[in-house]
């Protein structure tokens, strides 16, 4: 077997457009895990969203949330966990616009400040519900969560472009992912893929948001989608189609037909 994990990234990746896991993903997913090839959901999501589709897919183990801070499984065990102290980007929190809600994830637990649209539609997509804090009510956080509208969001990721301790990354237009350097979806992939003794080469990876752009330039195979952005795009090995015409599972079956898996 020259792959052995594949890894999906959920929203704009296997998610129709209605927000469903089509038949046809689950289908072709349970074939190749009864071939034995493993199987991994790395997400920007909340830990116990993240497990409700991992359910869906009937996928068994770990999952990898919060842009990759945050290593779960079933029995809600902590099996990674990596924070950093909201101290270090206060000047910039301090002056972000009353319009974008900021949001804090600390392991299972979610916290916002500035609550708007962009919060209650997130309610609906996670199937969880906040608390509402002060801007600086807590200390420490997996990842903060900045969500508004594109133009503010790109005025505040410029900010952070001159603190290279940090990293702010799009997973959808409105939704900018701030986290530490350290923290990534591929550090977390290769936290997971050390468990499984499965090297980073060993591993495809689907996504499609400018935070998917690490796992996807440093595992064997990364996979872009055709929704993605350009700059997705041009560091994926392969572009495939749209996540609201199934083109996860489309391209798996290819691999599939092709031999390769």
């Amino acid at each position: 077997m020259k792959y052995k994990l594949i890894a999906f990234d959920i929203d704009g990746t296997i998610l129709d457009a209605s927000y469903n896991v089509c038949l046809r993903l689950k289908e072709v997913v349970a074939d190749l895990m009864s071939r034995g090839y493993l199987f991994v959901l790395v997400s920007a999501r909340l830990p116990n969203s993240v497990l409700e589709i991992a359910n869906e897919l009937q996928l068994e183990g770990e999952v990898i949330a919060l842009n990759g801070s945050f290593i779960t499984n079933r029995d809600n065990e902590i099996i990674l966990s990596q924070d950093f102290s909201i101290d270090r980007i206060e000047d910039i929190l301090s002056n972000v616009d009353s319009r974008i809600a900021v949001n804090y994830y600390h392991n299972f637990d979610w916290y916002v400040a500035n609550p708007s649209l962009f919060t209650t539609q997130e309610i609906e997509f996670v199937n969880s519900v906040p608390k509402i804090i002060e801007k600086f009510a807590i200390n420490r956080a997996n990842k903060i969560t900045l969500s508004g509208e594109y133009e503010r969001l790109l005025d505040i990721q410029k900010k952070f472009e001159k603190d290279a301790t940090m990293l702010a990354l799009f997973s959808h237009p409105n939704y900018l992912e701030v986290t530490c350097a350290s923290i990534s979806k591929l550090n977390g992939l290769k936290h997971y893929s050390k468990l499984k003794q499965i090297k980073v080469e060993e591993i495809i990876a689907f996504g499609d948001g400018e935070n998917d752009i690490p796992m996807l330039s440093g595992v064997g195979l990364g996979i872009a989608m055709g929704n993605a952005k350009d700059h997705v795009k041009k560091i994926a090995k392969v572009i495939i189609g749209n996540h609201y015409d199934q083109g996860v599972a489309k391209y798996l079956e290819e691999l599939i037909v092709k031999g390769v898996l």
